[in-house]
């Protein structure tokens, strides 16, 4: 339910499917085609991208 609230605001995506990130508070991607990682900014926490989610990540991102 809340991922169709946040639907139309440009920064947030889904990630997997257990993960909406907010892609202003990325401070490093790691991975490959497989999968990557996400470090936030503030936290230590890795969020994941899925294979699925790959496309849109990478589309998303390097417009914000």
């Amino acid at each position: 339910d809340i991922e169709k609230q946040l639907v139309n605001i440009d920064c947030i995506l889904k990630s997997h499917k257990s993960f909406i990130i907010n892609l202003k508070q990325i401070k490093e991607v790691n991975g490959n085609a497989q999968g990557y990682r996400l470090v936030l900014k503030t936290g230590k926490i890795q969020v994941p991208v899925s294979r699925n989610f790959i496309k849109s990540f990478n589309a998303k991102f390097h417009n914000i």
